[in-house]
């Protein structure tokens, strides 16, 4: 029961804050594409083509996973404090 309040209680803020979250996810994910892209590009020696298709995928994943990992930390740092 105590899981499904702090569900609700996390959907809440997120609703709360989301134009604050968006605007975070968005730059994120762009200075993520640009590492993992240089990365594929210069250390991996990809072309330019799946340079920019693993580049996309991967900061996609990575930022959806990073975000969420903040959100639910400061979600439950505010709400303990």
């Amino acid at each position: 029961m105590e899981q499904k309040g702090f569900f609700k209680d996390f959907a809440k803020y997120n609703r709360k804050i989301l134009k604050k979250l968006l605007l975070i996810t968005l730059i994120m994910l762009y200075l993520t594409f640009l590492i993992t892209y240089n990365h594929f590009r210069n250390n991996m020696n990809y072309s330019i083509e799946s340079s920019w298709l693993f580049g996309i995928i991967s900061a996609l994943i990575s930022t959806v996973v990073i975000i969420f990992i903040f959100d639910v930390a400061w979600f439950t740092y505010k709400k303990r404090k």
